[in-house]
């Protein structure tokens, strides 16, 4: 193989030192995210005594709730069961009191890498990979899996709206194996913990430099993730978006059949499909749809109905608000490539176009920050710009000394910083304006409330129920 090989940290990504047969209660700090309430979801349809905790309260948290799960909000260590075993998310420090408890109480703690890795090598998993699209592809495959009758659990980076959560519970099976289908996390390398039968490959363009020192080192994740996969007879699809020079270090010539791209179409083995997603990026997430569709011999009118019918993801373009002159739209872009995909999606859609962007993390804006001059700098001819106050996803500024430099000059290409004021004057004129407008909050920590709470304004002051 033309690239090395590295093993991965087997202190923090397996599980071989849990007797998983002698633990019977787990207790999730940090549940309040998408991924670790998921996680705390399976565990607890696993038939763990499951309690979880978060220092805000959250949509996520309040599911656990629903489930019957016992949860609080703050830290409150006398609550943990000396019986459990503690696992925290990526972003709960280690002086977290919980987790000091739970040391100082003799309580394991663990990173979520080895009950994810438990849950995969008990099931047949199905993983999806890559820097953009695998929240879509991951929710797209399911609803597949779940419309051909194969019922099966899921793991979603974001809320399916078909289904209205993050986790989907089926009892489907697959060799005799739960049917488990997971998005593959390549932040912190947590997807090297994942034992996959499948993997479906969305891209592969750098991201996380907080975690990654370059190109070279996020590549040899993933290629150490292809062969894993391969080692255990595991497939690897990747969708037609990946080089060719790529996908052969991996597969022979006759395994590397593919769909093709056109402009608002999909053609495989001969057959023409359409999607009901908008944006072309979603054409190539669909090629993956198609490739698993052709592996389990899915009839072709239930593939077709899949790919039209499909909802997406909540925050991916997702309407928040429509009347007849103005929409207000929500989407998790923070990386460049993402944030002009999205534009190049909706630009032609709207006569005025007004874009709140919320940068996330230090290390992410300054590595990437020629690509979001460069973005922002074609978007800015045809939107009006603003930008919310940074969020920092655990990076500290202390650690960045050139980030109130480069802020600044961000600001040269931004039109202003959002706050209140602007927030208050685009309330009063937007329901003056006769031309189709759109205000497109952009972001992954604080802009979805942002976006939120402006359409609750907005739907106050027009008198409207939304």
């Amino acid at each position: 193989m033309p690239f090395n090989l590295q093993q991965p940290n087997q202190e923090t990504l397996v599980d071989d030192k849990i007797q998983w047969d002698q633990v019977h209660c787990l207790h999730i700090v940090g549940a309040g995210g998408v991924g670790m309430s998921a996680l705390a979801l399976l565990a607890k349809n696993l038939g763990f005594s499951v309690t979880a905790s978060d220092l805000n309260e959250s949509e996520y948290l309040n599911k656990l709730k629903e489930a019957g799960i016992p949860v609080w909000v703050g830290s409150h260590p006398e609550r943990i069961s000396k019986n459990a075993i503690l696992f925290k998310s990526t972003a709960v420090p280690l002086t977290d009191p919980e987790v000091q408890y739970a040391k100082q109480q003799g309580i394991p703690v663990y990173s979520r890498h080895p009950l994810l890795s438990m849950i995969t090598k008990k099931s047949f998993c199905l993983a999806v990979c890559g820097t953009h699209g695998k929240t879509t592809t991951t929710g797209w495959i399911t609803y597949l899996l779940k419309t051909a009758g194969y019922d099966p659990t899921a793991l979603v980076g974001g809320t399916l709206k078909d289904f209205r959560s993050n986790v989907v519970i089926g009892s489907g099976t697959f060799q005799n194996k739960p049917l488990f289908i997971v998005e593959a996390d390549e932040s912190d390398g947590s997807f090297l913990s994942i034992d996959a039968d499948i993997v479906c490959v969305t891209n592969m363009e750098i991201d996380h430099p907080d975690h990654y020192k370059d190109q070279s080192e996020f590549l040899n994740t993933f290629y150490n993730f292809f062969q894993e996969t391969i080692t255990h007879k595991g497939k690897l699809f990747f969708s037609s978006e990946i080089e060719e020079s790529i996908i052969k270090k991996f597969l022979n010539d006759e395994n590397t059949n593919r769909p093709t791209i056109h402009s608002d179409t999909i053609t495989y083995h001969g057959k023409s499909y359409k999607i009901g997603l908008l944006g072309h990026h979603n054409l190539f997430n669909a090629s993956l749809v198609l490739q698993v569709a052709n592996l389990l011999k899915i009839p072709d009118g239930v593939v077709r109905k899949t790919l039209l019918e499909f909802q997406g993801i909540k925050r991916r373009m997702d309407i928040l608000f429509q009347n007849e002159t103005v929409t207000v739209m929500d989407d998790y872009a923070h990386h460049p490539t993402e944030i002009a995909t999205v534009f190049k999606t909706i630009k032609s859609q709207y006569e005025k176009i007004y874009v709140i962007w919320e940068p996330h993390r230090i290390s992410r804006v300054l590595y990437f920050i020629e690509d979001y001059k460069k973005v922002f700098e074609e978007m800015k001819g045809r939107a009006k710009l603003y930008k919310m106050p940074i969020f920092t996803a655990g990076d500290n500024p202390a650690d960045f000394p050139q980030w109130p430099s480069v802020e600044k000059e961000l600001n040269t290409i931004l039109h202003l910083d959002w706050n209140e004021k602007i927030e208050k004057e685009m309330l009063q004129f937007l329901p003056e304006l006769k031309q189709k407008t759109l205000i497109l909050f952009l972001g992954a920590g604080n802009s979805s409330k942002a976006a939120k709470d402006f359409v609750y304004k907005l739907s106050q002051k027009q008198k409207l129920n939304i």
